[in-house]
């Protein structure tokens, strides 16, 4: 177990190990401002001390390769899963199963509650460019509810760097959920930048996507990715053409507001 951190709880009395209590607003707030300051490592430390089901969702990217290896490092499971949305480039399963063999561990996958023919009947054939929005929630964002619906942390590896609508996201915050109820997302990596990962992933050996090598920087379904040009940001090769930056798991999926 990692070593704890000196934070404080909503009376200013030190936070237990795995306190199965929710954590108030203002306790969220105060700890995600205070770890800030603190190292990736210090805050996945902090995530295993304080919760008791934890879970890593990664679509395979180079920040999602990083916190497996450093979860891994502390001599945790990562609990890792990822939304297998039956249109995933077959590097993209190779690294998954890479990962496995790696370190030893068993990725699980959530894929959509309908067939694709079901969707295809619901919703029409050409869903992926007749309404985006709709076809990565089918795809992505009810499997994902699915996902952590029995988590009290969902770690993820997004970042502020990514793009604008990243930009201002903190290391903690709640996430609402069907029936109520709510969990904490973690980002531990959210102040790191491009450069500090790809550090870390060449000086760990890391194993990440092989496209990531052939001109891609973020790597999601076939028909909504593409390489990215020089000047680009990370996520501009994602829905090139549309009106759409994000696949609704960091929106819909939203902080709960207090």
């Amino acid at each position: 177990m990692g070593a704890r951190l000196a934070l404080l709880g909503a009376h200013g009395g030190p936070m237990l190990l795995e306190d199965p209590r929710p954590m108030e607003p203002s306790e969220l707030r105060a700890a995600s401002a205070e770890l800030e300051s603190k190292t990736p490592q210090e805050i996945l430390a902090w995530v295993f001390d304080r919760f008791g089901a934890v879970g890593l969702s990664t679509a395979f990217g180079a920040s999602g390769s990083v916190l497996i290896d450093m979860i891994h490092r502390m001599g945790r499971d990562p609990n890792a899963f990822t939304l297998d949305t039956r249109r995933l480039f077959p590097e993209t399963l190779e690294l998954r199963d890479r990962l496995e063999k790696h370190y030893g561990i068993r990725i699980k996958s959530y894929e959509p509650a309908l067939a694709d023919a079901e969707i295809d009947a619901r919703y029409g054939a050409d869903l992926t460019r007749q309404n985006p929005d709709q076809c990565c929630f089918v795809r992505k964002v009810e499997p994902m509810r699915r996902a952590v619906a029995g988590l009290d942390c969902w770690l993820s590896g997004l970042r502020r760097d990514q793009g604008p609508t990243r930009a201002q996201a903190p290391i903690l915050q709640a996430v609402a959920l069907e029936g109520g109820r709510t969990v904490v997302k973690c980002h531990p990596l959210v102040a790191w930048g491009r450069r500090e990962v790809w550090k870390y992933i060449f000086e760990n050996q890391v194993p990440y996507h092989v496209l990531l090598d052939q001109g891609y920087a973020s790597v999601g379904c076939v028909p909504c990715t593409t390489p990215v040009e020089v000047g680009e940001g990370e996520r501009d090769g994602r829905w090139r053409g549309q009106l759409k930056t994000e696949c609704g798991i960091h929106t819909q999926l939203g902080e709960i507001k207090s």
